[in-house]
Formats: structure tokens, C-alpha cells, sequence
């Protein structure tokens, strides 16, 4: 082949790609050809979807019902009763979800996790990874604050409630003295 031919043949490839889509294409959507067009297939197609969505409801579809009876709780119209539920008030009663204690209790279990993993290992190098893991763990959650708190206070003790300061201190002492007790009754077992 001469270079004249080549040439033209490369100068129509690009030709054809500058060119404009045809109007008559579309795009392709994620859903076409998804639902049939029939009326006939279209409907045994949502009979099954039916079908496939209930087939776990089955024993509760069984249950007879009265005559127009949409759901299978009745409505109740005593007010003494639903009233707690209905109103306003509802979540007032409700107990406060503490999420500082919930993470707090996550740290235990945790400590606890780590003390039991420490009793089963054998191998040195694991005992010691464990342990630096618990170490850790306690002085990101509790030690650290505890530092900080002293640190403050020792810089600054005119900005600082001491009152409050100190019994932050002790509240964190004994949550790491807690720690501390979690892993020796684990991690020390024989």
C-alpha cells in the first residue's frame, strides 16, 4: 500500500468520528427491555413480582379477616391506651441514650476482649502486641484526657474550675482503674 491511500483512509476515520451522532439513535436507559410491552406478559410479569415480594407472608395472608378490613391490626379508637404512643410525649418518656457510657462500656468489653486474647496466646510476640493494644487503647480513651486535664490545670490554675477538674481526674482514675482490674481477672488466667 502507498502512503497516498493510507492517508486517505486515516483522514476518513477521523472524518467519521467528527461526525454527529445520527438523530435517529438513542441512548440505551437502565431499564429498557426491563418491563414487557405485552399487556398479557406485562401482567403475569407483576403476578410474579407479587407473588415473589408475599411468599414469606404467606401464613399471615391466611389469617381470614372481616369484610374490608385492610390491615391485620385493628384500629383502636380507645385513647387510654394509645395515647402514650400517639402523642408528642412519647419520646419524652423514653429513657436518654447516654452515648459517653455506651462508649465507655464499649472500652470494657473491649479490655476484656484483649485480656482473654492475651491469656490464649502463646507466642510471645502476640502476648506483647495484645498488651501494647490494651495499653493503647486505655491512654487514647482515658490517660490522655487525664494528661491533659493535669497539664491545664498545672499551667493554668486561675482559668480553671478546680472543683470540677479534679473530680474529671477522679472520675477518669477510676476509669482506669477499672480497665486495669478487667485485665488482670482475664489475662491472668491459669
Amino acid at each position: 500500500m502507498d502512503k497516498k491511500y493510507i492517508r486517505q483512509r486515516v483522514e476518513a476515520w477521523i472524518e467519521e468520528e467528527e461526525m454527529p451522532v445520527s438523530s435517529a439513535l438513542k441512548p440505551l436507559r437502565k431499564f429498557d427491555g426491563l418491563y414487557p410491552d405485552d399487556p398479557e406478559e406485562s401482567d403475569a410479569y407483576w403476578d410474579f413480582i407479587h407473588w415473589s415480594m408475599t411468599r414469606e407472608h404467606t401464613v399471615l395472608m391466611q389469617v381470614p379477616m372481616k369484610e374490608g378490613q385492610v390491615g391485620f391490626c385493628p384500629i383502636e379508637t380507645d385513647d387510654a391506651t394509645s395515647f402514650a404512643f400517639g402523642s408528642a410525649d412519647y419520646q419524652a418518656r423514653l429513657p436518654k441514650f447516654d452515648r459517653y457510657q455506651y462508649r465507655v462500656k464499649k472500652v470494657y468489653e473491649r479490655v476484656k476482649d484483649l485480656a482473654i486474647t492475651h491469656s490464649c496466646i502463646s507466642n510471645e510476640d502476640g502476648r506483647i502486641n495484645t498488651h501494647n493494644k490494651y495499653r493503647s487503647l486505655v491512654e487514647n480513651e482515658f490517660q490522655d484526657q487525664a494528661r491533659l486535664l493535669y497539664d491545664t490545670f498545672k499551667k493554668y490554675p486561675q482559668w480553671v474550675n478546680k472543683q470540677k477538674l479534679l473530680e474529671r481526674l477522679a472520675e477518669l482514675n477510676s476509669k482506669i482503674r477499672k480497665c486495669k482490674r478487667i485485665w488482670k481477672e482475664y489475662a491472668e488466667w491459669e
